[in-house]
C-alpha cells in the first residue's frame, strides 16, 4: 500500500478515535471506500485522513484517491479549503473550532496574501458544501449578524469561519499567545478556552505571589459551587433545556441541573 501524508492544516484536526473509528473500518471493510481520498498536487491528504486510516485497517491495498486542481484550491487556498471540509462536518466544540482557526491562522494570511498578489477573488468558505464555483459571498454563518466591521476585522473575519462570536477567538487568541500548551489541550478537547485561561492567571498569580513573597490567599469555600455554575453557563442552550423545571424556579432548576449533571459525570 502507498503510504500517504496528511496536510498539515488537515492535522489541525483531532483524528477520530475509539468507537467511531471502528465503525469506520467496518463500514468500508463491508462496502469499500465511498468517498475517495482527496490530496494536493504534492499528494499530501487534503480531506480524508480518517478514511485512509480506516482502510489500511480494512486491509485495502489501493484505496481510491483523487487530486485536486484549480477550483477551489485557486480560489481559496488548500488550509481554507481543508478547514471549510472539516470545520462543521466533525463532532467540535466551539472552543475547539476556534483553536483551529487560531493555530492556521498565519497560513490563511499567507493564502489571502497570494490571493491578492494574484488577484483572485476569494470563494465563501462557509459555502463549500456547494460543488457551483459561481457562489456568492453573502450568507456566512446562518442566523449569526456579524456587522461590517466586525467581518471587516481579522477576528471577525476568523470568527464568521469557526461560526463562533469575536470574543471567542480573541480569547483562543490570548490563551495562544500566554501557553501553547494549554491551546494544544483546547484543541483535543480536553479543556475550555475560559478553564484554560482561569489556569494560566492562577499560575501566574502564583508567580507573582512568590516573587513578591505574599501569602497564600485562604481556599474558597464555594469553589464547587463557583466551578458547578461556571459549568452551567457554558452548556449549549439545548442541554440546559432538559433540566429547566416547569414551573420555572430558579433555585429549582439550579438545584436539578447539580444533582443531574452530578449523576451524569458532568461535574
Amino acid at each position: 500500500m502507498v503510504e500517504l501524508k496528511a496536510h498539515p492544516a488537515a492535522d489541525l484536526f483531532p483524528l477520530i478515535q475509539g468507537d467511531e473509528f471502528d465503525a469506520l473500518v467496518e463500514d468500508i471493510r463491508e462496502h469499500g471506500l465511498l468517498e475517495p481520498i482527496e490530496l494536493n498536487a504534492q499528494g499530501l491528504i487534503l480531506d480524508g485522513r480518517n478514511r485512509y486510516r480506516a482502510c489500511k485497517a480494512a486491509g485495502i491495498e489501493n484505496p481510491t484517491t483523487v487530486t485536486k486542481f484549480g477550483w477551489p484550491l485557486d480560489q481559496m487556498g488548500e488550509y481554507e479549503y481543508v478547514i471549510s471540509k472539516n470545520m462543521h462536518r466533525r463532532h467540535l466544540t466551539r472552543d475547539q473550532r476556534a483553536a483551529v482557526i487560531i493555530s492556521a491562522k498565519p497560513k490563511l494570511a499567507e493564502e489571502a496574501e497570494a490571493r491578492m498578489l494574484a488577484g483572485v477573488k476569494k470563494v465563501e468558505p462557509t459555502r463549500l458544501g456547494s460543488t457551483n464555483p459561481s457562489l456568492d459571498s453573502g450568507e456566512g454563518a446562518k442566523g449569526r449578524d456579524f456587522g461590517k466591521d466586525h467581518e471587516r476585522s481579522t477576528a471577525g473575519k476568523l470568527a464568521k469561519m469557526a461560526d463562533v462570536s469575536r470574543y471567542t477567538i480573541e480569547q483562543m487568541a490570548k490563551l495562544t499567545k500566554a501557553s501553547p500548551d494549554l491551546a494544544v489541550a483546547v484543541a483535543e478537547g480536553k479543556i475550555a478556552i475560559a478553564a484554560a485561561l482561569r489556569q494560566v492567571a492562577a499560575e501566574q498569580a502564583e508567580k507573582d505571589r512568590k516573587k513578591n513573597n505574599r501569602p497564600t490567599p485562604p481556599e474558597d469555600p464555594y469553589k464547587v459551587e463557583r466551578a458547578a455554575l461556571r459549568k452551567l453557563m457554558a452548556l449549549d442552550i439545548d442541554k440546559l433545556n432538559k433540566y429547566v423545571t416547569t414551573d420555572g424556579n430558579v433555585q429549582a432548576f439550579v438545584i436539578n441541573w447539580f444533582d443531574s449533571a452530578t449523576k451524569e459525570g458532568i461535574l
